[in-house]
């Protein structure tokens, strides 16, 4: 979903799919409750966290910008390099990483909250009060000129996306009748909300324009879509799948970080329509991670390498 945004995509269809950020911060969610059983420290876990987006993001920069000096396309400005790399903005694409980081800090504190919420009711009501909580910090900031760098790029996005993988911490626990009830609550909410900017702007209003920080409008609407998804695979999913399937979508998801970045230097490169233009970085992307993957494995299996190499290059390179 998120390649198809970058692909050129009418509205309709980029209207579709804009729930794909909040589904990745739901499934790191996902992946942290069912993980977090794991005994190491605050401090491991943190460092696990860099290791697994940073590293891999800034390793991916330098051969990117050392490919675009030998270009004729050269080096953006410094300012642009030095903000990809400190994961502000630059290049763009990479905006993404630094909200990874900072949600996968808050995950220890909200999985404690979380097992102190004994009732689904009072974790809804809990979701859905932070929600408007936030809704009311962003309408009182956004557009203030006082508002503090820290704030506008950290807490402005940190706390939106803590609220949505606080949910995934918790969607594991949720009956599939509970999770219907949660996705439905965020329909209304995103219909009612949608009613609204229609009748002061006699048009729909794309859920895009509330996501720079990420308003309850694109929040609710990205929620309710990924719940039901959540549903139906709970539901349907084992009619789809056989054992050949269920390795080849481990093996890509494991790896998407490197599917993400390998298609960042084709999305200028490829020029053509949305649906050629998507499908064809997608499978360029898993092609050069596929690659990637193959070469590392094959260094990984030298002797002269000591296991802590080995393991930092898997983490690095691979998933």
């Amino acid at each position: 979903m998120i390649i198809l945004a970058h692909s050129g995509t009418p509205e309709i269809i980029f209207q579709v799919r804009n729930f794909d950020v909040p589904l990745m911060v739901l499934i790191s969610g996902i992946s942290f409750s069912i993980t977090s059983k794991r005994n190491y420290s605050y401090g491991t876990y943190i460092l696990k966290r860099i290791k697994r987006l940073v590293f891999p993001t800034w390793t991916f920069l330098a051969f990117y910008f050392l490919y675009l000096s030998q270009t004729s396309e050269g080096l953006p400005e410094l300012e642009d390099i030095i903000h990809s790399f400190t994961l502000q903005g630059g290049i763009g694409y990479v905006w993404i990483i630094r909200v990874f980081l900072l949600v996968s800090i808050s995950f220890p504190f909200l999985k404690y909250l979380n097992d102190k919420i004994d009732k689904d009711f009072y974790f809804l009501i809990i979701l859905i009060s932070l929600l408007y909580s936030f809704e009311i910090i962003r309408l009182l900031t956004v557009n203030n000129n006082s508002t503090t760098h820290i704030l506008s790029d950290i807490f402005l996005y940190i706390i939106p996306y803590s609220i949505i993988g606080f949910l995934g911490i918790r969607i594991i626990s949720l009956s599939s009748v509970t999770t219907l009830k949660y996705g439905f609550v965020l329909l209304i909410i995103f219909l009612t909300m949608a009613i609204y900017y229609y009748h002061q702007n006699n048009d729909f209003i794309q859920t895009q324009v509330y996501k720079y920080p990420p308003g309850i409008y694109y929040t609710s609407y990205a929620l309710f879509v990924s719940l039901f998804l959540w549903f139906f695979v709970n539901i349907f999913g084992d009619r789809f799948y056989n054992n050949r399937i269920i390795k080849k979508l481990l093996f890509l998801s494991k790896n998407t970080m490197w599917i993400y970045l390998w298609h960042i230097p084709f999305v200028s490169i490829i020029q053509t329509n949305f649906i050629v233009k998507s499908f064809s970085l997608f499978f360029i992307a898993s092609f050069l991670m596929c690659l990637q993957y193959y070469i590392i494995k094959k260094i990984c299996e030298k002797d002269f390498l000591s296991d802590k190499t080995k393991k930092n290059l898997r983490v690095i390179f691979t998933g």
